[in-house]
Order: C-alpha cells, then structure tokens, then sequence
C-alpha cells in the first residue's frame, strides 16, 4: 500500500459497524482517502455545486481564502487560484444574485485606488453596502487591520450588530453572504475566526492551545488565520480596543520578530478568551484555499 492511499478494503472495514459519525475522518490527511471515504459515505453523490466548482471537500465553506504564499509565482498552486477567480467571475448564475445581509456588516481594507478581489467579488453578487477602510494610507502595516477596523466603530459608523472582516485580495465569497450569520450564531461564540494547519507567526503556546481544543477535530484547519472573521459588533469593538492599547504599548503578545502582528494577536486573544473566540475549524464558512481545501 503506498503513501496517503487507503484502499476501499480497508475503509470498508474502518466503517463497518457503525454510522457516518463513528469514523472522523478529517484524520485522513491524504486528498485521496478523503474523498474516498466520502463516496463510501454517499457525499459524492450529493456534493454542492459549489463544491464541485472549486475543489472544495468541505459541504459547507463558500469565502475562499487564499494566502500569499500560495498566490506567489513560484508557486504551481497559483494557477489554481487563477483558474478558480476567472471561472466564478464567469459564472452568470451568480451575477447580481444576492444582496447585502438585514444584521451584518461587510469590511474589508484597501489602501488602493482600484477595487481589490474581494470588492469585485462583492459587487458581481451584487451587494453595495460593504465598507473599505485604508483607502490613501501610504505604508501598510499590519497595524491597520485593527487600528482602521476600530476607528470606524469608534465612529459609529457600523449599523448592524455583527461585523465580518475579510481580506481585500485574496478573499472571494462564492455564495450569499447571509449564510455566514446563521453559521456563526450556530458557532455558539461571541467571535469566529477562518482556519489554517500552520503556526503563523511562531507561537509555541497559541500552537499548543489550539491543537488541544476537543472540538477542533481536523489539523488542517484548527489553527486561527486572521485573514477573515464574523462576530459581534460590540465584542469586536472591545477586542480591538484591547488590542491596539497593546500595541501602543509594545506589549510582547501581539509582537513577532518583524514588529506588531494582528494574527499572533487574536491568536493569543482567541488562547485567553475561548469559547468566546472560536475557530471556524470545521469549516462552515470560511476555508483556507489551499490543497487541504
């Protein structure tokens, strides 16, 4: 038997006796004894059209998420984003198909003057009511995700009670927006952050932390990646506030080796106030647009 091939035998066996419940098969790294598994269970049948669009192994996940590092040219997997981005902006079935969700607010940062992917992405479904904050800051930094995002509540500009932050390059959302409200409020936390399987930026303890949550089943995705996340308005407002004290104060936890870090800031955020703070783990919204999709 190689590598990262299970044969039908011995799934069969892995699912003999028991329900769909009793075999977690997240643990079954290999792309090829997942989908297995899935068919053996019937999912190949019934899998979404989103899924079959995009690759997608999770039934659930529709804003894709893909990092730089798989965007980079070096990288063979950029031209699965490229194809991805140019076959749903082709897809006329989603053109002007929804609109902007009663209770959620849309944000997403920018600092130029050309829409970025998830803008466009936003508009083709046909929402308007989104906001982009950095548009004219010179020199991005990390800072402004959270500095910006605060600012703008500070302000009392946001209207609806939950807020969603996405990514302005890398994100696009490939079915209705609204879907993302009820998962979260399903989510039973105040706060829910997008996945990822790796330990970015280096924290021996967040990583700890995060691979000792119970519910975080599948190591792919149990880890927090700051690219996207949906919770309450008020509660994020607090956590900010938090946050950019720390930062104005050169406090260690929300600092790397390259300076202030927004991502090792939830994390350690999300590792002091779980269940509050949650990872979408198994990916009811957001995935990580990678080969683990």
């Amino acid at each position: 038997m190689s590598d990262g091939y299970f044969g039908p035998d011995v799934l069969r066996k892995a699912l003999a006796g028991g329900t769909e419940r009793a075999v977690n098969y997240s643990y079954f790294y290999a792309t090829g004894a997942r989908r297995a598994i899935s068919n053996l269970l019937g999912h190949g049948r019934d899998r979404s059209r989103t899924q079959q669009l995009h690759g997608l192994s999770s039934p659930e996940a529709f804003i894709l998420h893909c990092p730089a590092p798989q965007r980079a040219r070096s990288n063979p997997f950029r031209r699965v984003w490229v194809d991805t981005c140019a076959r749903y902006f082709a897809d006329e079935t989603l053109r002007a198909r929804f609109s902007d969700p009663e209770d959620l607010t849309i944000l997403t940062y920018n600092n130029k003057p050309e829409a970025g992917l998830l803008e466009r992405s936003l508009e083709f479904l046909g929402l308007t009511r989104y906001v982009v904050v950095g548009r004219g800051v010179e020199t991005w930094t990390w800072l402004h995700k959270v500095s910006l995002v605060l600012d703008y509540l500070d302000a009392d500009l946001c209207e609806t009670t939950h807020l969603m932050c996405l990514d302005g390059d890398d994100v696009l959302v490939v079915d209705d927006p609204a879907l993302a409200l009820d998962r979260f409020e399903e989510s039973g936390s105040e706060l829910l952050f997008a996945g990822t399987r790796g330990n970015q930026p280096s924290s021996p303890e967040c990583w700890e932390f995060e691979n000792s949550v119970p519910e975080y089943r599948d190591p792919r995705h149990r880890h927090l990646n700051a690219g996207g996340y949906i919770g309450k308005t008020s509660y994020i407002q607090a956590r900010l506030r938090e946050i950019v004290a720390a930062g104005a104060a050169g406090e260690s936890w929300c600092f790397s080796r390259y300076g202030f870090d927004d991502q090792l800031a939830w994390r350690q955020m999300h590792r002091h106030r779980y269940p509050e703070i949650k990872v979408d783990a198994d990916c009811r919204i957001f995935v990580r647009f990678d080969e683990d999709r």
